[in-house]
């Protein structure tokens, strides 16, 4: 049996009492958007904190969905707001920093596009 990230083992259930309080849905995740990324080094990050559920490629598991879609359709805010609070059955993960944060976006935007501003504010442009 094998233990995620997030401190769960394959055999346990995530359950209210296993989520920080702290860190609410729309909570403000501490994230500037000034802090440069190293995909390298998100890269790693990724594989300690995410594979598990979301599968080495980031396409998805039985356990957690592709990251494809999501990845490219949010704003850099938006993922980290998500990491961070975690969301539909996904853990938080609210002591990444904010360049640890940073560098997993840079490596999810280096493997699945989309920008900063993500699908929204692109919308809008192009009418």
């Amino acid at each position: 049996m094998g233990e995620c990230a997030c401190g769960l083992s394959d055999d346990d259930d995530l359950n209210e009492d296993d989520v920080d309080e702290s860190v609410d849905e729309g909570d403000h995740t501490g994230w500037t958007g000034e802090v440069v990324g190293d995909a390298e080094r998100g890269a790693t990050i990724y594989a300690s904190s995410c594979a598990a559920c979301h599968g080495a490629t980031g396409l998805g598991t039985a356990s957690g969905p592709s990251l494809a879609d999501e990845v490219a359709e949010e704003s850099d805010e938006g993922l980290a707001e998500t990491i961070r609070a975690g969301e539909d059955g996904m853990p938080p993960f609210p002591n990444l920093s904010e360049q640890d944060l940073a560098d997993l976006i840079a490596w999810l935007r280096a493997r699945f596009g989309g920008s900063s501003e993500g699908e929204e504010e692109q919308e809008e442009d192009d009418d």
